[in-house]
């Protein structure tokens, strides 16, 4: 995995990881997330891209 793959799912991981859903599989840069409910994925995709614009080599 390079090392921009990393931590782009380091990224996605700890986000949807400390909140209310979690990822079950991965395919390249493509996530499955398990969620109660749709809405639950709005806060967490927002700061996952927050903290992909923030790395400086993503």
């Amino acid at each position: 995995m390079s090392v921009r793959l990393e931590f782009y799912d380091e990224i996605v991981r700890e986000t949807f990881g400390s909140r209310v859903g979690y990822v079950f599989t991965t395919a390249g840069h493509r996530f499955a997330l398990a969620l109660e409910c749709v809405s639950d994925a709005v806060a967490p995709v927002d700061a996952a891209q927050a903290g992909a614009v923030a790395t400086p080599f993503l």
